[in-house]
């Protein structure tokens, strides 16, 4: 069993406090989809109630093998970045970390062909003016999204020709 916990603002900006939570549902609903069968994952509501307890109580709490937490943080006003750990409880080792920026967010989502999750991150980076998209057009990470016309839309609105 997995649960994954509440990934914390970093961003020190309260207008951003949204979208830990948010990230947090979107990956734990993700991620009980993946093996329903081999891999159980709490519900978040329970894991929400985690927050702030340590390894050992959350062992103790959700009968749970591993905790899957982080941190988002905003740079520069534009640039989101995830920090993902994955402990396994029994002995608190760290099995997995890594970190994401929205760009590699946008790829994740397209490679995994999850379209819509694709847009709404292409659609936050355009509104943020990040600087990355002035690669859209021409990102192979992002073949698959071409063909939708909402690819052309967003390709127009930073002034390019589709």
């Amino acid at each position: 069993m997995l649960a994954v916990l509440p990934f914390e603002n970093l961003s020190g900006d309260q207008r951003q406090e949204y979208f830990g939570p948010e990230f947090t549902a979107e990956l734990t609903t993700e991620l009980g989809r993946l093996h329903p069968e081999s891999l159980g994952v709490i519900g978040p509501d329970s894991a929400r109630n985690e927050k702030g307890k340590s390894i050992d109580q959350i062992k103790r709490d959700l009968r749970v093998q591993y905790v899957l937490g982080g941190s988002v943080t905003e740079h520069s006003g534009n640039e989101v970045r995830i920090n993902a750990q994955l402990t396994q409880v029994s002995d608190q080792t760290q099995v997995w970390a890594d970190s994401y920026s929205r760009s590699e967010m946008v790829g994740i989502a397209a490679g995994l062909d999850e379209k819509d999750d694709a847009f709404r991150w292409l659609n936050q980076a355009v509104q943020d003016r990040c600087d990355y998209v002035v690669y859209l057009k021409h990102e192979p990470g992002l073949d698959n999204l071409r063909a939708d016309p909402r690819f052309d839309e967003i390709i127009r609105r930073i002034g390019l020709t589709p």
